[in-house]
């Protein structure tokens, strides 16, 4: 459930047609596309803040903070819309699963669950009804820095200098809040579960690339010697 698995099946949604001539350069038709969503937001143009492919089903978190509209929404690999449930107005971070990709999970850095606002909670929704229960809270702070997946049950946020290992069992404990040394710091990065238990952060620089076990926390760094 990582980035290159997602590119695998959009790859399967956008499927070109090439043709050469003599005279001409290649031209490309695209037989199909899908779309992922119906946009909720006042704009009709929908944030995607969050997409992961889930037992060959693409989810995608989109919405509109200005509105703090928002929705997740799912569609099979063959592009057919399965369900679209809206979520308490508020400010959204990104996906997540447990239970072996059962449950889906959802970070909040805001929102009105159940009519009290919450900042910084971690919300579970049963794809069957469509159902919203509140899992717990990371913290009460105004962080605005992103919860990323980091494999089943496990969610990660970072800092300018740290790393930060939640799981979402037994309610969502920070297992752990590693130094990890970056040039320039880590706190913007790519995120992606390369491997069962490993994590690489790639920072916007591309100077270097961490490699983060989870649940341990432990991490190394490695630079980059060229783009």
């Amino acid at each position: 459930m990582n980035r290159r698995k997602l590119l695998q099946a959009t790859s399967l949604l956008f499927v070109p047609q090439t043709s050469f001539s003599q005279n001409s350069p290649a031209a490309h038709k695209v037989l199909r596309k899908t779309r992922l969503f119906d946009a909720i937001s006042s704009t009709g143009v929908d944030l995607i803040q969050d997409t992961l492919l889930v037992q060959d089903s693409i989810l995608s978190l989109h919405g509109d903070n200005k509105s703090r509209r928002w929705a997740v929404s799912c569609v099979d690999i063959g592009g057919t819309r399965l369900w679209s449930y809206p979520l308490p107005s508020g400010v959204y971070s990104g996906l997540g699963t447990s239970d072996s990709g059962n449950a889906l999970l959802i970070h909040a850095f805001q929102t009105n669950y159940e009519g009290i606002p919450r900042k910084n909670c971690l919300l579970q929704l049963d794809q069957a009804s469509g159902k919203i229960g509140l899992l717990g809270l990371t913290d009460q702070t105004g962080t605005t820095s992103r919860m990323h997946f980091a494999g089943d049950s496990y969610l990660i946020r970072l800092g300018n200098s740290s790393v930060e290992v939640w799981n979402v069992n037994n309610g969502v404990p920070l297992v752990t809040n590693s130094a990890l040394v970056t040039p320039g710091g880590n706190a913007h990065c790519h995120v992606d579960v390369i491997a069962p238990g490993m994590v690489s952060l790639t920072p916007r620089t591309a100077e270097c690339i961490s490699m983060v076990s989870i649940p341990s926390g432990g991490a190394k760094t490695f630079p980059l010697s060229s783009p």
